[in-house]
């Protein structure tokens, strides 16, 4: 999504950027902040990454998913997100290529005159938050705990420096500065910006002020306050005049991969056989459990050839069913057997059902023949 979450955390924050599908979830920060879970940052693991591209066209349409959108002119392609009755507004993903403005659009083959008037192309560092509406079941849902948001964790775009930013009035407030790339093309709307405010008003709070840009002109943008998150950012806006010294731009990034390959080459040229009866692997499991009597009902089994690797506070989470909690682990409630294949979790409390997410080591694993098609 391209806005944080907001207040009420099951409702869709601004508008979808992309898709992806998630095929790891697990603590980053080291260890669990139990007096303050907004300090507690994750990684999210993402595979079959779109995002969305707009396009407006000259002429209302009606179209159904999946149509495919193809430009006459730049070749470009991708499938339609949204289906569209009578609207100019269109959304493609999975695409290939860019498309280009005034050119014509070809619909499942059919060029029937449409042209592009306006590009939108979105990636990456425009996502501020992600939404999921897949519950524990593997089914949809756009309600209730099977909801599932968080914001992105920002880092540094462009360092204005120091800036004037106005009085809040109608829930936004302007900022100026005299830097020669300000506002620039750098800067543009659903933007976040970030500064830290001294003042007497805003020692009310001693979280950074994250707030959203509105509206960029050619020597200011407007900004508006988001959510605040205690201990992490504040949304509180200036009730005077304040100058700043300290004013950037923050977007998302995608965090650093120590091997993003998509195989491993082998070190040999002529390979007649590999034999793979001492290789292991590192694997994630999920399980189904019951939280009763304060530990799990049963103990959680390894499969074959399967062993639970010893506690580590990346390696095992536990989540309720009934609120959507995350359980805080220590190396002390987790009894695993001599020999790992049985898994025992105590002191936890009120009864639920949950979901375990936990790391293996897999012995002996089977090859599997991959053709690229």
């Amino acid at each position: 999504r391209d806005q944080r979450v907001g207040s009420d955390q099951e409702t869709l924050p601004g508008n979808e950027v992309g898709v992806a599908r998630v095929y790891d979830f697990r603590l980053e920060s080291g260890s669990y902040n139990t007096s303050d879970g907004n300090q507690n940052e994750w990684n999210l693991a993402l595979y079959d990454v779109q995002t969305n591209v707009e396009i407006s066209i000259n002429q209302a349409h009606t179209l159904s998913t999946p149509t495919f959108v193809k430009g006459a002119n730049s070749g470009a392609s991708g499938f339609l997100r949204h289906a569209v009755s009578a609207g100019t507004a269109l959304t493609v993903y999975e695409s290939e290529g860019s498309f280009v403005p005034n050119e014509r659009l070809i619909f499942n083959g059919v060029d029937d005159g449409r042209i592009a008037i306006a590009i939108t192309e979105h990636n990456i560092s425009d996502a501020k938050s992600v939404y999921g509406m897949v519950g524990f079941d593997g089914t949809d849902s756009s309600v209730g705990i099977n909801t599932f948001s968080a914001d992105i964790i920002q880092s540094t775009k462009f360092t204005v420096g120091i800036a004037t930013v106005s009085p809040l009035s109608g829930g936004v407030s302007t900022v100026r500065s005299n830097n020669p790339a300000f506002p620039g093309t750098l800067i543009k709307e659903n933007d976040l910006i970030e500064y830290t405010d001294n003042s007497t008003g805003g020692l009310l709070t001693e979280d950074p002020i994250v707030a959203r840009v509105v509206s960029v002109g050619t020597t200011h943008i407007d900004i508006e306050g988001v959510t605040a998150v205690a201990g992490i950012s504040s949304g509180l806006l200036p009730s005077a005049a304040l100058n700043v010294t300290d004013f950037k731009v923050i977007t998302t990034d995608l965090a650093s991969s120590s091997d993003d390959s998509l195989f491993t080459a082998l070190p040999k040229i002529n390979v007649s056989d590999v034999s793979l009866d001492d290789a292991s692997l590192t694997i994630r499991k999920t399980f189904d459990v019951t939280i009763a009597s304060n530990e799990l009902s049963t103990q959680v089994v390894a499969g074959t050839n399967e062993t639970f690797l010893p506690f580590d506070e990346e390696r095992y989470l536990l989540i309720r069913k009934d609120d959507g909690t995350t359980e805080p682990l220590n190396g002390d409630q987790l009894d695993i057997s001599p020999n790992g294949k049985t898994l025992q979790i105590r002191d936890l409390g009120s009864n639920s059902d949950a979901t375990l997410i936990a790391s293996l080591k897999k012995v002996k694993p089977k090859a599997k023949q991959k053709i690229k098609n």
